[in-house]
């Protein structure tokens, strides 16, 4: 070997040590600027989770407050209202109730017999068999007692005509 292959060799060597200590220098730039970004994304991460954590905790107080609020009214109105029907309750005579529906039962079994027998009355009137059986025959009349006479009219709706009879002559 020459002095001047060992030269070349020597230079090739370097240049290649040159480009190893630059690529490493470049994968250090790299990797501290990743670490950066990775820390800013990390921070800003951090932040906006906390944020968010702070608008949920105030609006999880707002929920309880508003639900709070409501809960108590609801308390109240229920209460006024237990109220107003405990002093319904209380107002009425149970032994008067009692009194008044036993009335009305004794009514509507009256109600009852009553429309059955009407019922019956008006399947007897509108029954022909019921009407042929009970006619009488014209032969069947009782006989006029002396001095009887069939009346059509009232006295007073006789002497009415009469008068409207009188007046048109």
């Amino acid at each position: 070997m020459s002095t001047l292959t060992i030269v070349i060799l020597t230079c090739f060597a370097l240049l290649l040590v040159l480009a190893i200590l630059t690529l490493a220098a470049a994968l250090i730039w790299l990797a501290i600027r990743a670490h950066r970004y990775v820390a800013q994304f990390h921070s800003d991460l951090r932040q906006s989770l906390g944020e968010v954590e702070e608008k949920f905790s105030s609006f999880r107080a707002e929920l309880v407050n508003i639900l709070s609020e409501h809960r108590r009214e609801l308390a109240a109105t229920l209460a006024s209202h237990q109220a107003a029907m405990d002093a319904k309750l209380k107002s009425i005579n149970g032994d008067a109730l009692v009194r008044a529906v036993a009335r009305m039962a004794i009514f509507v079994d009256r109600a009852e017999r009553a429309a059955l027998a009407l019922g019956s009355i008006a399947t007897g009137l509108l029954s022909e068999d019921e009407v042929k059986r009970n006619a009488l025959e014209p032969e069947a009349y009782a006989e006029a007692e002396p001095g009887e006479k069939f009346v059509t009219q009232s006295e007073s709706a006789r002497r009415d005509a009469e008068a409207l009879r009188q007046e048109d002559m």
